[in-house]
């Protein structure tokens, strides 16, 4: 009930319906070992 209550508050408040947050994804191809071995690898260059 609380969560809803929220909902309903930040609606009204904002003026458009809550969504959740998306976080955009610099390069979706590289992972995190993959850049970490990147760094590692230019530090050794």
């Amino acid at each position: 009930m609380a969560a809803e209550g929220a909902v309903a508050a930040y609606e009204q408040i904002v003026g458009e319906r809550w969504k959740p947050f998306e976080r955009q994804i610099e390069n979706a191809g590289a992972t995190v070992d993959r850049k970490a071995a990147d760094l590692q690898m230019a530090v050794l260059a």
